[in-house]
């Protein structure tokens, strides 16, 4: 598949900016989040409403896989 310059452009600028991201498991999470929302461009959407903040959003799994295994975490104290 070819590239347009400007794309070419952009994908060199999201690898130049993931390049800085120093924690490779972090910056796979960033990886999966943009594959994710690239998906939406497959899908009839009219728009997504301005800027992606993809950093919020790993940063919000994040948190929410946290609470998740808050409990499971309990159980496995309570069986030592």
């Amino acid at each position: 598949m070819q590239m347009t310059p400007g794309e070419l452009k952009f994908s060199a600028h999201v690898e130049s900016v993931l390049n800085r991201v120093p924690q490779p498991e972090y910056r796979q999470l960033l990886v999966e989040a943009i594959l994710v929302l690239t998906m939406l461009a497959d899908v009839d959407i009219q728009s997504v409403g301005g800027i992606i903040h993809v950093e919020k959003i790993v940063h919000i799994a994040n948190e929410l896989f946290c609470q998740e295994q808050v409990p499971y975490q309990m159980t496995a104290r309570n069986r030592k």
